[in-house]
């Protein structure tokens, strides 16, 4: 085939391998049949746990497994189930720097992902998948002023591409909670940090534009105003921290409402090239911080 021919047929990935030699083991004549060789082989914990981990998009550790998982595989057994399937070669074993991580080959997840949805399961482990990466976001937020901030941003580096995936559920498949616009306001401080204005502010306006403006939104409203203001659209900063604004005068402050204002009020400042007033509501909020 020429290349753009393969390309077409890229997004079904098991129609493209069909043509193995007929000399060869039925089971090797086409990447399905491989795949469904390879799951009769495993016994009923390996293939549930199988499933269950398609859920997870590029890498997990395993405190993550045990999060998600554990309800359905006893935690002693938890282990003794992912070395097997890592000897299996289903999972692929990898160590960046001094812990270990596991991942399936995208074509090993959407068959994981296929035996999922066949059981009714699958919008079940996203919700857990989506829950367990909120709480380590919240855990890294209050933990980021501290002696393990860098620890926190490297074990988010590693974890972008679920990050991804859980803001990606909550936003589509679950636009009415308020999980999505929380998960994405507890990353600012991750995005700021790495520079990851432009992906930071997409969440950010995503989320928004799913929520009616009231206090759960304040501060993912003033977030969103101090990643824009960073990369000096400072128009769309401005008109962010007005609706911040608006929110408060009608539903009330408090001093978390005030400080985060006065922050975001002086990194505004700080944009628009007058330091010394930015300065002046920096203060003010660590005043009332």
């Amino acid at each position: 085939m020429s290349v753009q021919q393969i390309l077409d047929r890229l997004a079904d990935r098991y129609q493209l391998l069909t043509a193995g030699s007929r000399v060869t083991p039925t089971r090797q004549q086409t990447l399905r049949w491989c795949i469904d060789w390879s799951y009769e082989l495993c016994n009923q914990e390996e293939k549930h746990l199988w499933a269950l981990l398609s859920v997870f998009s590029g890498g997990f550790e395993l405190d993550a497994v045990e999060g998600v998982c554990g309800e359905d595989v006893e935690s002693a057994e938890l282990f003794n189930v992912v070395a097997s399937l890592v000897d299996k070669s289903i999972l692929i074993r990898e160590e960046p720097g001094t812990i270990v991580r596991y991942r399936l080959l995208e074509t090993i997840r959407d068959y994981g992902q296929e035996k999922s949805r066949a059981a009714g399961d699958f919008a079940e482990h996203r919700l857990r998948h989506r829950d367990w990466y909120q709480q380590l976001v919240i855990r890294a937020e209050a933990d980021w002023v501290g002696p393990r901030q860098l620890e926190w941003i490297t074990r988010l580096d590693r974890e972008h591409a679920n990050l991804r995936e859980a803001l990606t559920f909550s936003l589509d498949e679950q636009p009415e909670t308020d999980a999505g616009v929380r998960m994405a306001a507890a990353l600012f401080p991750y995005w700021l940090s790495r520079g990851h204005l432009s992906e930071g502010r997409l969440w950010l306006d995503r989320a928004l534009a799913r929520h009616s403006k009231n206090l759960v939104t304040l501060k993912a409203l003033y977030s969103d105003s101090v990643l824009a203001g960073t990369q000096g659209d400072t128009r769309h900063a401005a008109a962010l921290l007005a609706a911040g604004d608006e929110i408060v005068a009608e539903q009330g402050s408090s001093p978390w409402s005030n400080v985060f204002s006065g922050y975001a009020v002086g990194c505004l400042l700080l944009a628009e090239g007058d330091p010394r007033s930015a300065v002046e509501h920096y203060e003010k909020a660590l005043l009332l911080a």
